[in-house]
Order: structure tokens, then C-alpha cells, then sequence
């Protein structure tokens, strides 16, 4: 069997395919690796396949301090390139070019760059991830709703999650003087969460078995076989159908929004809250457009208070 194999390898038809396979794989890795040469941008040197993240993409760093590391080796430029993969980025270090960018010259720049695909991702369709028009007109409708003031109104409702957090520290600390912390914030950050962005009493620091606290953790478990997949080729997800978040909790927070708002219009009820901010972007552009599709691309907003779920529920509990 061995010798077999040992002579299948080395036939000459297979050596061929393998290093025609070979020579593709390390191309495709590879063309775009002269960019930020042509260019005469300042870069450190790509490894194929990894580019300059390997540490990242090997999880020995944070994505974080990866980035940090290659703005710090840099320090004297006005700016750099790196990359991830085979996709090159540009890192803009200079103060004054970064003030042209986000306010001069904002008009040429309005997109981030993280490009989501809404049958993948749901938080594709959240202001942040939206490009061209299409955020332009949620930004100015949502703006009006987070202004100073209007955060200011949520104090009451914050205030009301803090004192049952404290009744809960108490009552714990009376029966056996340990508590744990992680665990605790993370239900108070639960409850924070759900009252001004959703619009509902969780009372989850109270509760051991919440559905609003454990479809949460679903979706801030990293999926890293996304991670990896979108980081190598955002096109492969689509064809094996991986979504970045687990379906079932996808399918609970589209249904507990729905449901906010639905009860809310039937009953005429508003609250100062971000549900409501969304509630009221959604009738402004009902009002400003005749075209109901069109309003309807427009106000997945749902998909903003998952955006706050995910990006600061774990924050506030480390």
C-alpha cells in the first residue's frame, strides 16, 4: 500500500497537477502583495497566505495589539500599509490627514470598509456597516435620537438597573460574602441593554435561566470557523451558507424587537429609549417616501439594538 502510494505521488502527471495547484494557491495569495509598493507606501514586508497578521490570525494576539504593533513600528510615517490575507488596508496616522478625512474631505469617505452581507450577517443592515445613501439617510434620521439630551432621558432607567444590581450585591454578600463579579456585570449590562435599546424590564440579574441572557451569550460566542472563513474568502461563506451569528438567537431578537414595536404603535405608548428613536426614524421615512420598498431596505433598525447588544454587553461586565 505504501509503495503504491509512494509511486502515485511520484508519477509524473501528479507531481505536475501539484505544482500547477501549488503555483495557483501561492498566486491568488499573493497577487496584490505589490500594491503599497507601486504605490511607495511604507509597509512592512507580507508572509503568503497571512500577509502581516499572522500573529492575529493564529489567535498568539489580539486583533488589537496586532494593529497597534504595526502603528507603532512606523512611528515617524504619516501613514502605512498592511495586510490581512491578500486584502491590503491603509492605516492613516497622520492627525492632520485624519481631520481631512472624517470632516473635509468626509463626502469621499463615507464608508468603513467592513463590507456585510445581510443574508450572512444581521448585523449587516445596522447603521454601522451601511455605505452610501443608504447610510447617509439612517444617520440623519437615528442622529436626532442620540443627541445629549435625549441620552440624558435614559438616566431613570439606568438608575433603576443599578439599584436592583445593588439589592442583588447585598442580599449575595449576606448569605455567603463572595460574589462573582463577571457574571453579575454581565447581567446587569443584560439588563441596561434590554431597557434602553429594546424596551423591556429583563430583571435578568434576579434570574439564573433568562432567554434574553442566553440567546446573548450565542451571540457573543465567537464563531471562528466565520472568522477564519470571511478572513481567508468572504465568498466561501456564502457558498457553504455560514452565518456569523447562530440563527436561533438571530430568530429570538428579530422577534423580541418586532414585538416592542408592534405593541408599542397598536397602544400608542412612547418611551425615551432607543427603541423609540428607531420607531420614529421609521415614520419619518414613511412619510418622506412613496416607495415601500425602499422604506422597507431602510428599516431593519432592529438590527441597531443588536448592534448595541453585541458591541457593549461584554465591555461593561470585564
Amino acid at each position: 500500500m505504501i509503495s503504491y502510494l509512494i509511486g502515485f505521488l511520484f508519477d509524473t502527471p501528479v507531481i505536475t497537477a501539484l505544482a500547477v495547484l501549488a503555483a495557483f494557491i501561492y498566486y491568488y495569495t499573493t497577487n496584490t502583495y505589490d500594491k503599497w509598493l507601486k504605490l511607495n507606501v511604507p509597509h512592512d514586508r507580507p508572509w503568503p497566505l497571512v500577509g502581516n497578521t499572522i500573529k492575529m490570525l493564529t489567535l498568539v494576539e489580539h486583533q488589537l495589539t496586532t494593529i497597534d504593533g504595526i502603528y507603532k513600528r512606523f512611528a515617524s510615517e504619516k501613514y502605512c500599509g498592511f495586510y490581512q490575507m491578500k486584502t491590503p488596508f491603509l492605516m492613516i496616522r497622520d492627525p492632520e490627514l485624519i481631520n481631512n478625512i472624517l470632516i473635509k474631505d468626509f463626502s469621499y469617505f463615507p464608508d468603513r470598509g467592513f463590507h456585510k452581507d445581510p443574508a450572512l450577517n444581521m448585523m449587516a443592515n445596522s447603521l454601522f456597516f451601511m455605505e452610501g445613501s443608504k447610510w447617509k439617510v439612517m444617520r440623519q434620521k437615528l442622529s436626532p435620537g442620540f443627541t445629549s439630551g435625549k441620552l440624558k432621558l435614559t438616566h431613570d432607567q439606568i438608575a433603576e438597573c443599578s439599584d436592583e444590581l445593588m439589592r442583588f450585591i447585598k442580599a449575595k454578600m449576606e448569605e455567603n460574602d463572595q460574589i462573582e463579579v463577571k457574571e453579575t456585570m454581565g447581567k446587569y449590562s443584560t439588563d441596561v441593554i434590554g431597557t434602553c435599546a429594546f424596551g423591556l424590564k429583563l430583571d435578568t440579574v434576579k434570574k439564573d435561566d433568562s432567554d434574553f441572557r442566553f440567546y446573548a451569550r450565542k451571540i457573543l460566542k465567537m464563531n471562528f470557523r466565520f472568522l477564519l472563513t470571511e478572513t481567508v474568502s468572504p465568498k466561501i461563506l456564502k457558498l457553504l451558507g455560514i452565518t456569523e451569528f447562530s440563527p436561533e438567537a438571530s430568530a429570538f431578537f428579530d422577534s423580541a424587537f418586532n414585538e416592542v414595536i408592534r405593541y408599542r404603535e397598536e397602544n400608542g405608548i412612547v418611551r425615551h429609549d432607543v427603541a423609540q428613536s428607531l420607531i420614529q426614524a421609521r415614520k419619518e421615512l414613511v412619510l418622506d417616501s412613496t416607495d415601500e420598498s425602499k422604506v422597507d431596505r431602510y428599516t431593519n433598525r432592529r438590527f441597531d439594538c443588536f448592534s448595541i447588544l453585541n458591541k457593549n454587553h461584554d465591555k461593561t461586565s470585564i
